[in-house]
C-alpha cells in the first residue's frame, strides 16, 4: 500500500469501533473496581445472632372458692332477738348457730346405770354473742349438760337411738324428720346451719337432755 493510498469506509469504521469498546471496556472496570471497593469497605450490618423466639403461654387457672357454710347471710328466716339469752326457761328468743352432731357413751340412769348414746350439737359458730358468753359461762360454772370438744361448744340434743334423735322430756315441735336427717349427716368439715329456739317453761328434770325448745336446719 502506497503512503498517499486512499483508504476506504470500511476501515476508518472498524478504528472507530475499536477505539468505542477499549472506552467502553475502561469504564466497565473502573466501575466493576468502585464496586469492589465499596463491597470491602462498607461495615456488614447483619446480625447473626441466634433469633429469639417469643413465646406466649396463656394458662387459664379457675379458681374455685368454696362457700361457707356457716355463712349466716345465705339463710332467709326470722328470729326473735335476746336480751339475756337465758336458756334455763327464762326467756323465749331464737338464734342461728352453725355446727354438727357430735356423739359420746354416757350414763343417764339414777339409780342403776343406763348407758345411752348422747348427742350433742357442736357449736363452731354463733350468730350472737350473748348467746356464745351464756353458754361459755355455763361450762364454766360446771355444767353437766355443756362442755367443749376440739374448740367447739356442746349443747345437750338428747340421745341418738337407731338413728333417731330423741329427747326426755321432749318438747313440742321438736326436731322435724327431715331436719333430724340433716343433722345426723352433719359433721365437723361440713357443718349446718341451725335455728334455735327456746321458750319460757318451769324447771323439770331430763334423762336425755335438750337444751332448747326447737332445731330447725336450714
Amino acid at each position: 500500500m502506497q503512503l498517499n493510498e486512499v483508504h476506504n469506509d470500511h476501515e476508518h469504521a472498524s478504528v472507530s469501533l475499536k477505539v468505542v469498546l477499549l472506552v467502553f471496556a475502561v469504564i466497565l472496570v473502573g466501575a466493576l473496581g468502585y464496586f469492589v471497593w465499596d463491597f470491602q469497605n462498607t461495615p456488614d450490618t447483619t446480625d447473626y445472632s441466634t433469633p429469639k423466639i417469643t413465646k406466649t403461654e396463656t394458662t387459664s387457672e379457675e379458681t374455685t372458692e368454696e362457700a361457707d357454710p356457716c355463712d349466716f347471710t345465705t339463710v332467709t328466716t326470722t328470729l326473735t332477738p335476746g336480751v339475756t339469752f337465758n336458756t334455763q326457761g327464762g326467756e323465749n328468743f331464737s338464734t342461728l348457730v352453725c355446727g354438727y352432731l357430735y356423739t359420746k357413751e354416757g350414763d343417764i340412769g339414777f339409780d342403776v346405770p343406763d348407758i345411752r348414746t348422747l348427742a350433742y350439737i357442736a357449736v363452731t359458730k354463733f350468730k350472737d354473742s350473748g348467746f356464745e358468753d351464756n353458754i361459755k359461762k355455763g361450762i364454766d360454772e360446771g355444767n353437766t349438760v355443756n362442755a367443749t370438744v376440739d374448740g367447739a361448744y356442746l349443747l345437750g340434743c338428747g340421745c341418738l337411738e337407731d338413728g333417731e334423735l330423741t329427747a326426755s322430756p321432749s318438747p313440742v315441735d321438736w326436731i322435724e324428720a327431715a331436719d333430724q336427717e340433716k343433722l345426723i349427716a352433719s359433721t365437723k368439715t361440713k357443718p349446718v346451719i341451725i335455728k334455735l329456739t327456746y321458750e319460757i317453761h318451769g324447771g323439770s328434770g331430763c334423762s336425755c337432755c335438750s337444751l332448747f325448745e326447737k332445731a330447725e336446719v336450714l
